[in-house]
């Protein structure tokens, strides 16, 4: 068994106790000076602790939280401003149990439980209920989605296996944002920000109605220079446009269309040290829209029909010429690296409640993946992954106090064949402050199309390297989850908590192994080929702390401790999650119109899969600044990250120092 230390070492430890003790008692010294203040005017119960959010995403039935199936997180729009995050990925900081890290300046990657590499292929996410996964490597290229920060109204995040309702890759978890309804976004704004690194942004956002359309759009542009001394900046122009139509009483149509584009930089640039570099300085473009159409029929307040298509498009094109090689009599030689990647979806769901006791959901859809890349695949032709699936949830109320959830989906794909997850859940609704949850899942991880069909080679004239070889025999990851969850509210004390203790097993974990070159007579020259492989088993708890003293003022605190064990046979995967990590985020109204916040982050030092073995980003501590001034049709903000100097992302090149930046909001009418 692999062990770790349990907690972060001397200087390290006493960092994060003076961190969180001068974050809390920020937090307290704001509330002693304002409680008398509160009872003086009366405030009650309510105005500290509102009632619990109804959720979407774990069965896709509309649910209070004490009666979802999954333990989830819900990050609000007042949680997204208040972090000061630029980028989305960095929301997700706030999370128990997610891992951030960025690749470089335009490339983050976030998980959730471990098992993190550059792609992070075991999360599923969502926007409006279509998947933005990347059929081609798995995982999410945040910076290449077409959604502004303002846009999205809320993320719904489940901290578990949820393959039952979103299907193969909710294997960790879902993520589901959801942006706002366009009649929500009426007039004209316009923001613009600048700061250190680089950064400029600038968007345009306008909302209107005519007649039963509401419409809404956005442009916007992102810069920055990325890390120091990697050649990793960002130009990203966005263009995004939502349509509510209500055709009917009964009938809904939602149209979305979405555009991202521009340069991103990729290669190590030349150093003194290093004036020849594996890689030479080159530029990506990124070329990726979507389309979304999707229509619901109300036949009732206990039913509901819809109908959803979507269409996403990635290309990313990518060439270069390496520098002068000695094999070759220092000749270069063109690198292509372009990937274009496709989904179409089409899905049907039904929602209906025969009774008081009972809930229903079910529906099918069916899935066309086609991915081109003659660099990393070797061959012109696309290369084509279809899927279907049957899914079905249900809730029945045994009394008051017990509620048992149950779903599964089947899933039919050209990789694995045909694959089974169910889930079973059993709530217990103590009072109405009170709830337990007790739940067993099962999900699976289909390979993608290049662990499936890899064949990345380097050839003049004859092979020089054969990198990786894909395995059409490979087995689908498979996780079997355990869960008891906790969810209370304490209306005297002005606290809500969410606790969840897990046992996690993944088998059959997708990895590669040197064996010999296919066809290949010449000497011994190996090659990458994918493997199931190991089994890991994370074992932990985590608590996320909601503490509201006075309206105005709110302190979120989370906190994970994971213990992974794993046989380690080809990965360290025993070293993939950070024993502990936490966030807090404090928020307080001040007054006359000033608005502050603070953000502290840590985790423990963690290893990335795709890294070599001692490039182990070390532990993080972070703490985050913004301070606001709000005026009659708009907003200042001043933004300072990571204040307590600089630490290592991701791996030790990225060495992110102290930055800052500062916004302007104005609203036209």
């Amino acid at each position: 068994m692999n062990k770790k230390n349990l907690v972060p070492a001397g200087a390290s430890r006493r960092a994060v106790g003076v961190a969180i003790l001068t974050c809390l008692g920020c937090g307290f010294t704001m509330i002693n000076k304002t409680n008398a203040e509160d009872m003086k005017i009366g405030l009650s119960e309510k105005d500290y602790l509102g009632p619990l959010p109804t959720v979407l995403s774990a069965t896709r039935l509309s649910q209070p939280l004490p009666e979802a199936p999954a333990a989830i997180t819900v990050v609000d729009r007042d949680m997204i401003r208040a972090s000061g995050a630029r980028e989305l990925a960095d929301v997700f900081r706030l999370v128990p149990g997610f891992q951030v890290g960025y690749v470089s300046g335009h490339w983050q990657t976030v998980t959730y439980h471990g098992l993190a590499d550059t792609y992070s292929k075991r999360m599923q996410v969502l926007v409006d209920g279509r998947s933005v996964y990347t059929p081609a490597f798995g995982g999410v290229q945040w910076s290449d989605l077409p959604l502004a920060l303002d846009d999205i109204d809320r993320i719904e995040v489940i901290r578990g296996p949820n393959m039952a309702s979103y299907g193969a890759n909710a294997v960790q978890g879902v993520i589901n944002i959801i942006t706002r309804h366009a009649a929500q976004d009426s007039g004209t704004q316009v923001k613009a920000m600048g700061g250190s690194k680089g950064v400029r942004e600038g968007y345009l956002r306008h909302g209107g109605a005519m007649g039963n359309l509401d419409y809404r759009f956005t442009l916007g542009h992102r810069q920055d220079d990325g890390f120091d001394n990697r050649n990793d900046s960002k130009r990203v122009s966005l263009a995004t446009l939502r349509t509510d139509y209500r055709a009917t009483p009964n009938d809904t149509l939602m149209l979305q269309l979405g555009l991202n584009e521009g340069p991103r930089g990729m290669g190590e640039p030349a150093t003194p040290d290093n004036p020849t570099p594996t890689d030479n300085e080159h530029g990506r473009r990124i070329n990726s829209n979507y389309q979304q159409i999707r229509w619901q029929h109300s036949k009732g307040s206990d039913e509901e029909i819809s109908l959803q298509f979507f269409h996403n498009y990635h290309k990313s094109s990518e060439s270069w010429l390496t520098p002068g090689l000695p094999i070759l009599g220092g000749a270069q030689l063109p690198m292509d690296a372009s990937v274009t990647a496709q989904r179409y979806d089409l899905e049907l769901q039904h929602n209906f409640a025969p009774s008081n006791q009972w809930r229903f959901v079910w529906g099918a859809s069916t899935r066309l993946d086609q991915v081109t890349s003659p660099g990393y695949l070797g061959t012109q032709q696309a290369l084509s992954h279809r899927l279907y699936r049957l899914f079905a949830n249900g809730e029945w109320r045994i009394t008051p106090a017990w509620l048992l959830n149950a779903g599964a989906m089947m899933e039919k794909n050209d990789i694995t064949g045909v694959d089974l997850a169910p889930r079973l859940a059993l709530n217990h609704l103590i009072n109405a402050n009170h709830a337990l949850r007790a739940s067993l899942s099962k999900a699976m991880r289909t390979p993608v199309i290049f662990e499936d069909r890899a064949d990345t080679k380097i050839t003049s004239g004859s092979l020089l390297n054969h990198l990786y070889l894909g395995n059409r025999d490979l087995l689908p990851e498979t996780i079997v989850s355990r869960e008891l969850g906790y969810l209370g509210t304490f209306p005297q004390a002005h606290l809500s908590m969410d606790a969840r203790f897990f046992h996690d097993r993944i088998s059959l974990l997708i990895d590669t192994s040197l064996v010999p070159y296919p066809a290949d007579n010449v000497g011994d020259r190996k090659t990458r080929q994918f493997m199931n492989g190991d089994t890991a088993t994370v074992t932990g708890a985590e608590t996320q702390i909601k503490y509201r003293p006075r309206k105005g003022t709110q302190l979120i605190f989370s906190y994970a401790y994971m213990d992974m064990d794993s046989g380690d046979q080809r990965i360290k995967y025993s070293r993939t999650a950070p024993v502990n990590s936490l966030s807090l985020l404090a928020m307080h109204d001040f007054g006359y119109r000033v608005q502050g916040s603070l953000g502290y982050y840590y985790a423990d030092q963690v290893y990335y899969i795709d890294l070599p073995k001692k490039n182990i980003a070390a532990e993080m501590q972070r703490l985050d600044l913004r301070l606001a001034h709000l005026f009659k049709r708009g907003e200042i903000a001043v933004v300072a990250q990571n204040v307590l100097g600089d630490y290592q992302e991701y791996r030790r090149q990225n060495g992110f120092d102290t930055r800052w930046y500062a916004t302007l909001t104005l609203s036209l009418q």
